[in-house]
């Protein structure tokens, strides 16, 4: 994961605790669909390169391959 990535999933985290949290619970919902999508992409692309890099680590290509095709 690149510095711009890891930097734009604080950012997103940070908005989504302090401001959408906050919010009556029609606009909660608003803002949750429009927000948890971003925030759970740019987390799941950082898991799966974790991944990748450890199963390169470890040797084993055919779980290397599943990630980076996920």
């Amino acid at each position: 994961m690149t510095d711009q990535q890891i930097w734009m999933v604080g950012v997103l985290s940070t908005y989504f605790m302090k401001k959408v949290l906050h919010f009556s619970h029609d606009d909660f919902l608003t803002s949750l669909s429009a927000d948890l999508g971003p925030l759970l992409g740019e987390t799941g692309l950082w898991a799966l390169k974790n991944y990748e890099n450890s199963m390169s680590e470890e040797g084993n290509e055919e779980e290397k391959r599943r990630a980076r095709v996920a």
